[in-house]
């Protein structure tokens, strides 16, 4: 299933790539559009990432294919630390994996306020859809263990497990190892997001934006982040991105 899932996240990335070369080469040949290109830095409610993509401006639409990389945390993670330790790592207590979604999302702008020659600055509605992979890595702790009676012990890292990992006492903060990398996980879902984007032109041909919306997420067999609260199957979150576009 793992496999399965990592062929369809590499094959999302190919076609995405595979359009880019596809739109480019019909605008090579004379068709009647203009192609920009444009990314940029995402914040979002629960998380960080950047943003990137392209748009074929025709006479009656704009269409546009976009990809995101971003970082995503339960809506109730909490740092914590263990204050009977020096130097104490903050750490969130259940958390099973760290979470980043890759999205590939095709769509469309609609002009409330048109950018042209003239008008320098305009207004969007942007819409979109697509498939999210969420990636996943599990969480590893480093683990305080005495040895019998004495004060003596020992500092191993492991990953964290719910029914295993009850001492909080015990658990010194994340681990320095960065385990976990061998262990991806990978699950498949879906997204819809609407935007309202601010452009304005650039003075090198180019144009900047401020692009302010929401998306959720939905994954159809749940999302686990964390062990002793609820998982929502699906994320909802806002965002603000600064745009470059070319």
């Amino acid at each position: 299933m793992r496999s399965t899932t990592l062929t369809c996240v590499l094959t999302l990335v190919l076609l995405f790539f595979g359009t880019v070369g596809d739109v480019v080469a019909q605008v090579e040949i004379g068709k009647a559009s203009s192609l920009r290109f444009y990314g940029g830095p995402v914040l979002r409610t629960y998380g960080y990432g950047l943003t990137a993509g392209f748009k074929n401006s025709a006479p009656k639409h704009t269409r546009s294919w976009q990809m995101d990389l971003v970082t995503h945390k339960h809506p109730r993670e909490i740092k914590i630390i263990n204050p009977n330790v020096q130097n104490p790592r903050p750490y969130v207590y259940g958390k099973l994996f760290r979470t980043a979604f890759m999205r590939v999302n095709t769509g469309y702008e609609l002009p409330l306020i048109q950018r042209n020659d003239w008008n320098r600055l305009g207004v969007y509605l942007q819409t979109q859809g697509g498939v999210t992979a969420a990636i996943q890595r599990p969480v590893y702790l480093s683990i305080y263990h005495r040895n019998g009676n004495d004060n003596s012990g020992y500092i191993r890292s492991e990953r964290y497990d719910p029914e295993v990992h009850t001492r909080q006492e015990d658990i010194l903060g994340y681990s320095d190892d960065q385990g976990g990398w061998g262990e991806l996980e990978y699950r498949l879902g879906l997204n819809v997001r609407a935007a309202v984007d601010l452009q304005w032109a650039s003075d090198n041909g180019g144009y900047k934006s401020l692009r302010v919306g929401g998306i959720v997420d939905y994954f159809p067999g749940g999302l686990p982040m964390m062990a002793l609260t609820e998982n929502p199957t699906a994320p909802a979150t806002l965002y603000i991105a600064f745009i470059w576009g070319r």
